[in-house]
């Protein structure tokens, strides 16, 4: 009872801290060991906490697909990669498919960087008129803020976030895949920082 009733809590904290989805081979690996070690062990066990654990998610994204025609459960892993690759990004790298928009990224992201340094919530965060940040560059590249010109209402505001969030991922991809061994060495310095 107590570990069907945990699988249903995790499940609906996954919703507060979206990145824990990074983690859920793990919980379903740990939940098929756990429900082996049970002396009372029975399939129907297996299948109703990982339905419980998986339900939440599932009907969130299925939420974001009918709003907003993404079926995600957050519009901002993107937009949490991004500013992790960004430090590996090289002037020669080409991570948008357009070399004029290419430059201008890794103008906008060098600007940032001399104006406020280098750093996750410089990446992030910091943008001023004179200065837009890498993420303002991106947010007016958008198709639909571009369509828009804007002007938007609250629902067309997210699919702007979604198409972010798409955009981020795969300019962020693009730096991982350009620098994979750098970025290797970022994961495991990060790592070490939690011990």
């Amino acid at each position: 009872r107590f570990f069907i009733a945990g699988c249903a809590i995790l499940g609906v904290a996954i919703l507060t801290r979206p990145g824990g989805l990074a983690l859920l081979p793990l919980w379903i690996i740990g939940c098929i060991i756990f429900c082996r070690m049970i002396r009372r062990w029975h399939p129907a066990i297996l299948i109703l906490s990982l339905a419980l654990f998986l339900a939440p998610t599932i009907a969130w994204s299925l939420h974001n697909l009918a709003f907003y025609g993404y079926f995600k459960t957050t519009a901002f892993g993107g937009r949490n990669l991004l500013p992790r690759v960004l430090p590996l990004l090289q002037d020669t790298d080409h991570v948008l498919s357009d070399t004029a928009e290419n430059t201008a990224l890794i103008t906008t992201v060098r600007k940032t960087e001399h104006a406020f340094g280098i750093g996750y919530n410089v990446y992030s965060w910091k943008s001023t008129v004179e200065t837009p940040g890498p993420f303002a560059f991106l947010t007016f590249r958008a198709p639909l803020y571009r369509q828009m010109d804007g002007h938007m209402n609250q629902i067309q505001w997210t699919k702007t976030l979604f198409q972010l969030d798409i955009l981020s991922t795969q300019v962020a991809e693009r730096i991982i895949l350009a620098h994979p061994r750098a970025y290797m060495e970022m994961v495991k310095r990060d790592y070490q920082k939690l011990f």
